[in-house]
């Protein structure tokens, strides 16, 4: 199955979707020219030479669909939205899991990255076909934790539907994506539906307690059931007492569930990248991880490709970064 037309075999489903740029029902001929089977749409378009499966919901029902023929998942599975931040925070949970001889993967704008390398999926949230075969696949190889980012499209446009999630988890809120959404309210809308439509009674739902969405996220949570766990300076469950730079990273006290951790070094810079290895941090611990696994596995972390990533130094000695810093708060916040 697939919603591409370029890649319809004979036998395949077709998914005709309506989409911002190009409408996929005006691709049904040369998807039954291709030998498709089965054409998946909304109701009023003419289909003559396969089967025409009708859906109120056509997205979601193919997102359905790919999971009913790709049905492994790794056994634990953590979602994460927010402008700002993903990337990383998915990276870090793989490798904390990863240090504790978990066998974990992660899912997003890096592909899929697995014990057995990377699989390029396409996008940060790639189309749920890609999704379920990526899951399955990574099923297969052993994997049994997975971290992937969710973002406001990928949301919006039902392509994380059928993925079982053991958590969920916000990061952030900022401009950004305007040139889809049309407003910054269904911006957030979008995003809050990782709290609204997924999970049940009690999957730890994470929340980065210093946003100034922290509220509506929060109420989101709770009234689906989830489990709000809050972590940053004002968190109320992971929170940070202190932070003490150094040259290669920082130094951070933590605390979690009232019991003060012992100090240790991050090898990261900055404060949003501790903020970012708290949520990662955040999320095992909630999905029921040793403590001191998690803080080992903070101790080693490795930044993701681009994020804030020292490629160098100068003859001064000076350090030399890259970061993408893709949107006018993530600038700000590197800055």
């Amino acid at each position: 199955m697939t919603a591409d037309s370029r890649r319809v075999a004979p036998g395949y489903l077709f998914a005709a979707l309506k989409g911002t740029v190009s409408d996929g029902r005006d691709y049904i001929p040369q998807a039954i020219e291709k030998g498709a089977a089965a054409i998946l749409s909304e109701g009023g378009v003419a289909v003559d030479g396969a089967t025409h499966v009708i859906a109120d919901e056509p997205r979601r029902a193919l997102a359905l669909a790919a999971k009913r023929f790709h049905v492994a998942q790794p056994k634990t599975i953590a979602a994460v939205t927010g402008t700002n931040g993903k990337s990383s925070t998915v990276d870090f949970c793989r490798q904390i899991w990863a240090n504790a001889n978990l066998s974990a993967a992660s899912m997003g704008t890096l592909g899929a990255i697995g014990p057995k390398g990377k699989i390029d999926v396409g996008h940060t949230t790639p189309d749920p076909v890609t999704i379920h075969e990526t899951l399955h696949e990574l099923a297969g190889q052993g994997v049994t934790h997975c971290a992937m980012e969710a973002s406001s499209h990928g949301l919006e446009q039902h392509r994380l539907d059928g993925v079982d999630l053991s958590a969920v988890a916000f990061l952030n809120f900022t401009q950004d994506h305007l040139d889809y959404h049309a407003t910054m309210e269904e911006y957030l809308d979008a995003k809050l539906r990782l709290f609204r439509d997924f999970g049940g009674q009690g999957m730890p739902a994470i929340v980065n307690a210093d946003s100034d969405h922290r509220e509506v996220f929060e109420k989101a949570a709770t009234d689906h059931g989830l489990q709000v766990v809050s972590f940053g300076w004002r968190g109320e469950h992971l929170w940070i007492d202190e932070i003490m730079p150094r040259a290669t990273g920082q130094v951070l006290n933590l605390f979690w569930r009232d019991v003060e951790l012992k100090p240790f070094e991050l090898p990261l810079i900055g404060e949003f990248q501790a903020l970012n290895a708290l949520a990662a941090a955040a999320i095992c611990l909630s999905l029921g991880m040793d403590v001191d696994a998690v803080m080992d596995g903070l101790s080693k972390l490795k930044p993701v490709k681009g994020r804030l990533e020292l490629v160098g130094k100068t003859e001064a000695g000076a350090g030399v970064f890259v970061d993408y810093a893709h949107t006018p708060d993530g600038l700000d916040v590197l800055l």
